[in-house]
């Protein structure tokens, strides 16, 4: 994905790394929301690989939600990637509480940013499950929704005509090679 041509992205990314590193009013969770095929998760996986990014935070965890649809499905797979046995939670408290065990420990080796890609329409209280105040974790949502009880959102626009005449003729030209 990250051989793609990011057109059009450039002023997004922007805006969500201001966001993410803005010492002055700190934002603990960011949704990006656009219409469908406008580049979101293409966005935050560029996001995930930008130099600053990966400087200013230890742990990266990309989950796309399609993938895992339960909050305790999510937590068990963030235990095991990081070496851990990941039990069967019973219900979602014990699920949190993992999720925040394994929060804290991770979080004295440095900051954490946890992207949560393609959030359906009405998960809000799925997503207050993973709002735990725990210093320097960081949430990034993607969706085609807004989740205003979550926090700020950052609008994303289809592409301009100029941005797209560009990405056709790219695209086109590639498949002739």
């Amino acid at each position: 994905m990250l051989d793609k041509v990011l057109v059009g992205l450039d002023l997004p990314l922007l805006e969500i790394k201001t966001k993410l590193f803005k010492d002055d009013d700190p934002v603990v969770s960011l949704v990006v929301s656009a219409p469908p095929g406008c580049g979101k998760t293409t966005l935050v996986t560029q996001l995930c690989h930008d130099d600053e990014i990966k400087e200013k935070f230890e742990y990266i965890f990309f989950c796309v939600m399609s993938s895992a649809p339960t909050f305790r499905t999510i937590v068990q797979n963030l235990l095991q990637h990081n070496g851990y046995e990941a039990p069967t939670f019973e219900n979602d408290s014990q699920a949190a509480d993992g999720l925040r065990n394994l929060l804290e420990e991770l979080q004295e080796e440095g900051p954490i940013l946890l992207v949560l890609d393609d959030v359906c329409q009405g998960a809000d209280s799925f997503l207050q499950k993973f709002q735990i105040n725990i210093l320097n974790f960081k949430i990034l949502v993607t969706s085609r929704f807004e989740f205003p009880s979550f926090g700020p959102t950052c609008h994303m626009n289809p592409l301009g005509d100029e941005d797209a005449k560009f990405l056709l003729i790219e695209k086109a030209s590639l498949r002739h090679l």
